[in-house]
């Protein structure tokens, strides 16, 4: 497999990858990896290397964690699924019903909304540089526990994102296993940050991105996050009926109440209601 390039309508470059081995081995052979490396041990609690081997292998430290979280964030996110409807126009005739002069005969394929759908989530693991990464792990364990919760009810297709800017945007989007979820893989896509500090901002920085957040504002208060969350959905090609859960601020509720903030995300962006 090899990474997809894809320029988005606003010139944000998105760097797609199918699996967390092949994002990891691209990042140790990138440019920006070197830079990167250094001192990420304070800032990740991990060293590059770990980093790596914890993307290509997996692992699940995190997954008790996220299992014992699972009945709090426990929600109702509807997806669409497409129904054929009766319709006075369509697509095909129900002759029975024609000949018995029903006042809608016809057949319209449409878009339902449905808590059984496949749905696609979204989940942006940039952060402030000031967030420690024990408290992203505490976000990342909420996260992880609400793509188990959805996953045991539907189709889930979980994508890691980061991004930086710069000379250029540029966004890392990572495809977990979801069909089953892979637990290892999406642990540690979730919960290392190492995996977004390291391996993402290298890749991020070796296409010409700085340090900047990715659309060059701080995803701050509702507005703020509804503004980012926005432009990263063009971006990345979401519609509105996906999930997208925002990145962390500094400050941000999602390092002391990682349930809450999951919660916040779903209800400001996945257009569903939380229960």
């Amino acid at each position: 497999m090899t990474r997809r390039d894809v320029t988005a309508a606003d010139g944000t470059r998105v760097l797609w990858f199918d699996g967390t081995a092949e994002f990891a081995h691209e990042a140790a052979a990138c440019s920006g990896a070197r830079a990167q490396a250094i001192g990420l041990k304070g800032w990740a609690g991990e060293t590059w290397d770990e980093a790596v081997a914890g993307a290509v292998c997996g692992r699940t430290d995190h997954v008790k964690a996220a299992e014992a979280l699972l009945e709090q964030v426990q929600c109702e996110v509807p997806a669409l699924r497409s129904e054929w409807l009766p319709s006075r126009a369509g697509a095909y005739p129900v002759v029975p019903e024609a000949l018995m002069g029903l006042p809608e005969p016809m057949r319209r394929k449409v878009s339902v909304p449905s808590e059984r759908a496949p749905l696609r989530v979204f989940v942006d693991v940039t952060s402030s540089m000031g967030v420690p990464h024990d408290a992203l792990a505490r976000r990342g364990v909420a996260c992880l526990a609400l793509a188990m919760a959805l996953g045991n009810e539907r189709a889930v297709e979980l994508v890691v994102v980061t991004g930086l800017s710069g000379r250029v945007r540029a966004a890392v989007a990572v495809r977990v296993p979801s069909s089953p979820l892979d637990l290892a893989t999406a642990c540690v896509a979730l919960t290392s940050a190492g995996f977004a500090r390291g391996l993402g901002y290298a890749l991020c920085r070796s296409v010409g991105a700085g340090g900047d957040w990715l659309f060059g504002e701080y995803p701050v208060g509702v507005t703020g996050r509804a503004r980012y969350v926005a432009r990263l959905r063009a971006a990345l090609d979401a519609d509105e009926h996906d999930l997208v859960v925002s990145p962390t601020m500094l400050g941000d509720e999602a390092t002391s109440d990682p349930v809450g903030f999951v919660r916040r995300g779903i209800a400001e962006h996945g257009g569903g209601e939380v229960v």
